[in-house]
């Protein structure tokens, strides 16, 4: 725990909870095409440091500041061969969840407004999935698919400001 007391994911929650779920839960796929963290040595040493560092207040002050960066970090360094935006959203939604913020997309003109501002070429397509997976899907797919230009700095600052309008 950091001296605000939140509680941050470790590899160990990624071994016990996160991996086993986005598996079990996250993935129609046949078990051949699941991710395999637990394999990727280099991916897993990435992924402890920036869990790490996630830790650090000096960096990253508020709550939607650190789950950003968090997010973003995970998406962007493709860590693993396999999963890496699963693993974001996994990884991002259980920092909000333990720490007492619900994520709930309720205001969804609010968000298609947001996506518009901040990625005008992107087209969100709400017949995709249930109303509660349209943020992070879409969220997922702008970040990874690099439909902006934005710098990664830029990048924990726009999914920020998304975190504030989504979680309640």
């Amino acid at each position: 725990m950091s001296k605000k007391g939140w509680r941050y994911p470790s590899l160990v929650d990624c071994h016990l909870i996160l991996f086993p779920a986005i598996r079990q839960i996250l993935y129609d796929e046949a078990e051949d095409k699941r991710p395999k963290y637990e394999l990727e040595n280099s991916g897993l040493e990435n992924l402890d440091k920036t869990l790490f560092f996630l830790q650090n207040d000096v960096y990253y002050h508020g709550i939607f500041d650190k789950a950003a960066y968090l997010f973003v970090s995970i998406t962007k360094g493709h860590y693993f061969s396999n999963g890496n935006k699963r693993l974001a959203a996994a990884a991002t939604a259980f920092f909000l969840i333990t720490n007492g913020q619900e994520v709930k997309c309720t205001q969804i003109p609010v968000l298609v407004a947001w996506f518009k501002k901040y990625f005008p070429t992107y087209i969100v397509d709400m017949e995709l999935l249930p109303i509660n997976d349209f943020p992070f899907y879409h969220l997922n797919k702008v970040i990874a698919a690099d439909l902006n230009t934005y710098s990664f700095d830029m990048n924990k600052a726009i999914v920020a400001e998304f975190f504030e309008k989504i979680v309640i």
